[in-house]
């Protein structure tokens, strides 16, 4: 689930860009999928846009938050393909998925 926050009604005016977006990530599974650290990535067309890790907390229910800066989000939603990466599997987003990124993109100023 991506999330930013903009100064006052974007519905109305279109902010300055955000300095960062955050990705909240979940894992719902009767055993944890993830322990420690779990390396990360997002990739944009086949290419990693980003790299690191992360730390999930919870049980059966799993979170961890990834913040990214908007120049990497913006390369995010000018690609075609993308995924993310946590530890082996691969995760791509569906096209309704990008586009859903896309269009919060629609608040922000040129």
């Amino acid at each position: 689930m991506p999330h930013f926050a903009l100064p006052g009604d974007a519905r109305r005016k279109m902010s300055p860009p955000p300095e960062e977006v955050s990705f909240f990530i979940s894992s719902y599974s009767e055993k944890p999928r993830f322990n420690g650290s779990v390396p990360v990535e997002l990739i944009a067309d086949g290419t990693p846009v980003i790299q690191g890790k992360l730390e999930f907390t919870g049980n059966d229910a799993q979170y961890c938050s990834l913040d990214v800066s908007y120049p990497v989000f913006r390369k995010l939603i000018a690609a075609t393909n993308v995924a993310i990466k946590l530890g082996a599997r691969k995760y791509p987003l569906t096209p309704e998925q990008l586009e859903l990124l896309r269009k919060m993109d629609a608040y922000i100023a040129p």
